[in-house]
């Protein structure tokens, strides 16, 4: 059943969200403008977007659109991740291949965490924030090697996330290779839209080898 209402609420709640963006956006801006501030690893997103720009109506709706897409966007991507790193972790129960993977996790965990999990949470936060001898941060990675190897291994074969990009008009045109070496002569690719499909190129044998279709966070 079409229900005649639910355009017009889609466009209130729209509304409203949006004007409590741009309240948001525009205190930050606002004391942009009054920051003399060199360091920009303490800025934050919308900071740096605006540097050097005047606070006008274009720079405000550019800016809540482009929040909009991180907080919605990161969402339901960080949330498909997680689906899928689950999926992996249950083949376990019935793959002997996947049992020695999910092992291994437990292993590391257990080595950096300990076996108690209510203690990680603290460990995390502790790691997060570790130095090493020389003052610099110890990226995470460097404490859980295989899990961030299990979570990029997700990422390739269930990539959450594609893109499209625009060739740019007046772009001159370009000679395709082919395989065989031969070229198809010069083609025009001026506004061409161009969408890299991420399953297919991380599921290339000629890139990941034989066992491409495989999952091993050890590759």
């Amino acid at each position: 059943m079409v229900d005649p209402i639910r355009p017009l609420k889609a466009l209130f709640y729209e509304y409203v969200l949006n004007r409590k963006f741009t309240v948001v956006v525009k205190e930050v801006l606002s004391s942009t403008e009054h920051d003399t501030g060199t360091n920009p690893e303490g800025k934050s997103i919308i900071h740096l977007a605006a540097r050097d720009k005047p606070l006008d109506t274009a720079l405000l709706r550019t800016c809540v659109d482009q929040l909009k897409s991180f907080i919605f966007a990161g969402l339901d991507t960080t949330a498909t991740l997680i689906q899928w790193l689950c999926y992996e972790m249950s083949k376990a129960f019935y793959s002997a291949h996947h049992a020695v993977i999910l092992a291994r996790l437990r292993e590391e965990h257990d080595t950096i965490f300990g076996p108690a999990p209510s203690s990680a949470l603290g460990i995390l936060a502790s790691l997060t924030g570790s130095s090493s001898s020389s003052g610099r941060e110890v990226p995470l990675a460097q404490s859980l090697p295989y899990t961030i190897a299990f979570i990029n291994e997700t990422l390739r074969l269930r990539p959450p996330v594609a893109t499209v990009r625009a060739v740019p008009w007046g772009a001159p045109p370009i000679s395709l290779p082919h395989p065989s070496g031969a070229e198809h002569g010069r083609v025009d690719i001026a506004g061409l839209q161009i969408y890299p499909p991420p399953y297919l190129i991380y599921r290339n044998p000629h890139n990941w080898g034989p066992d491409a279709h495989l999952f091993s966070p050890s590759r």
